[in-house]
């Protein structure tokens, strides 16, 4: 909601109708701890009154939508000012700490996914990470062993300790996106099933044998069970477990990605991704909707560890 609009608004109407105010409460854009504290047909939303809706049509101020209060338990829709959107269905309420902590009156609140969360609230949690390739065009007419390979050749994910390294877990299939052009390496709940794959020092998984499309048979760490192609903008998504729980993911991790490209073979071009964190509040995630916190500043290639961060 957009606070500044909503003041001024009712100091419009305060300067006109002063009578109002006489035993009726604050009126819309004052502020307010209960409903109660408002006029009757306004409800507090983010510690403002604010006037009850029923479309978007009620609204005052055109560009407002007529939606629910979110993250109250009270019913009743109230006019809000969408500050961005996935999609025209999509209204998110924040794009900025800022926002939240001049609507919440707190200093600690801060924005998560278009949603102002109180600095006493609990934060979110996040379980889910996506590996999205963003190769150039160019890789989009790979071929390996025969088979066409667009994009990045993901062999493993895993889970570290941000500080000495140490392994937590290897990622397990939670979700994809894979192109559909990628002809062959497509097994990725088989790649990634939690269990960690058997690496040289190179950081790259062994040799084993492979057969080829043309039916020869060759040494390599390019395989089917493993590694991914993604093609060309595709997606895995994963997660990590330790006992069959997810672990949330945390500032005090990082993620080591292993990509089969010129790090483990001379003979391969460099393709490259991104890794984003997933904003399900805890859910699995099939698609990247809500995976918008990128965690890398420059896309990867080959073996790439990064930082965890949160939004």
């Amino acid at each position: 909601m957009n606070v500044k609009r909503k003041l001024a608004g009712a100091l419009l109407l305060v300067l006109g109708s002063a009578g109002l105010l006489v035993a009726c409460g604050p009126v819309t854009g004052e502020t307010c701890t209960f409903d109660a504290d408002c006029q009757e047909g306004e409800v507090c939303y983010l510690t403002v009154c604010a006037a009850l809706c029923e479309t978007d049509d009620d609204c005052e101020f055109e560009g407002d939508l007529c939606l629910n209060r979110e993250n109250e338990e009270s019913v009743g829709k109230v006019c809000q000012t969408p500050a961005t959107s996935n999609n025209d269905n999509n209204p998110q309420g924040c794009t900025t700490n800022e926002q939240c902590q001049a609507a919440l009156n707190d200093s600690d609140a801060f924005c998560s996914d278009g949603e102002c969360i109180g600095g006493g609230d609990p934060p979110p949690t996040f379980y889910t990470i996506e590996i999205r390739d963003s190769s150039p065009v160019s890789r989009c007419a790979d071929v390996s062993h025969g088979y066409k390979t667009p994009g990045a050749k993901v062999m493993y994910a895993r889970l570290e300790n941000g500080t000495s390294g140490a392994v937590l877990a290897y990622a397990s299939a939670a979700g994809e996106a894979i192109k559909d052009d990628v002809e062959q390496f497509r097994d990725w709940s088989g790649v990634f099933d939690g269990s960690p794959p058997t690496l040289g020092a190179d950081n790259c998984v062994v040799e084993a044998p492979f057969t080829r499309a043309n039916g020869t048979s060759v040494n390599t760490g390019f395989r089917d069970d493993s590694a991914v192609v993604l093609g060309c903008g595709g997606s895995v998504f994963l997660t990590f477990k330790t006992g069959g729980t997810r672990i949330p993911l945390e500032t005090s991790h990082a993620v080591k990605v292993g990509e089969y490209g010129k790090s483990c073979n001379a003979a391969y071009g460099d393709d490259f991704y991104d890794i984003y964190l997933c904003g399900a509040l805890g859910e699995d995630v099939i698609t990247n909707a809500t995976c918008t916190h990128k965690l890398n500043t420059a896309s990867l290639t080959g073996i790439g560890t990064v930082a965890v961060s949160l939004p």
